[in-house]
């Protein structure tokens, strides 16, 4: 469905930094049920496994003759972590993303968002929605620049005795 895919390229897409700290609790659950309704939270999940999986390998090309496939795993999953860890809280992925479709939908058009078709809020959700993109790709390179040191300390801690390259 075209909302879908607008609405997830609205969550994968850019950053100014936002926070969902000043959205009513109404509106915060409203936001939360139409990402739900469109499957966002798991096509994030997809999209950053794919981030992991993209720095794990980089890991191990720079390690080749190191990184087993079960340290690679080990690596994976140290890497993940950091990601999960900070999906949510002040500064995490979620409540940024949040932010930017407050700034954008009201509570009309989230409920439309819900059940999508032609209608005047179908429209409009149309219209902002590439400039939501913009914002919350710019929110997930953001957020994810400001989590390397933190996975560089992770893996530095986990596999120091390995003396690794790329950590």
């Amino acid at each position: 469905m075209k909302i879908k895919s607008l609405l997830f390229g609205l969550l994968v897409g850019g950053f100014s930094i936002a926070y969902c700290g000043d959205i009513p609790k109404q509106k915060k659950a409203l936001i939360e049920k139409a990402m739900e309704a469109m499957h966002v939270k798991a096509k994030m999940d997809g999209f950053i496994g794919k981030v992991v999986a993209v720095k794990a390998q980089r890991i191990r090309n720079d390690n080749p003759d190191s990184v087993s496939d079960s340290l690679l795993t080990e690596i994976r999953n140290a890497i993940s972590t950091v990601y999960q860890d900070n999906l949510n809280g002040n500064e995490g992925l979620y409540p940024q993303l949040y932010a930017v479709v407050d700034k954008y939908l009201t509570d009309d058009d989230l409920k439309f968002v819900m059940n999508y078709n032609a209608s005047d809020g179908g429209q409009r959700y149309a219209k902002v929605a590439p400039r939501i993109v913009q914002e919350a790709g710019e929110i997930e390179r953001k957020w994810s620049e400001k989590l390397e040191p933190v996975i560089a300390g992770k893996l530095k801690d986990r596999f120091q005795g390995l003396n690794l390259s790329s950590l």
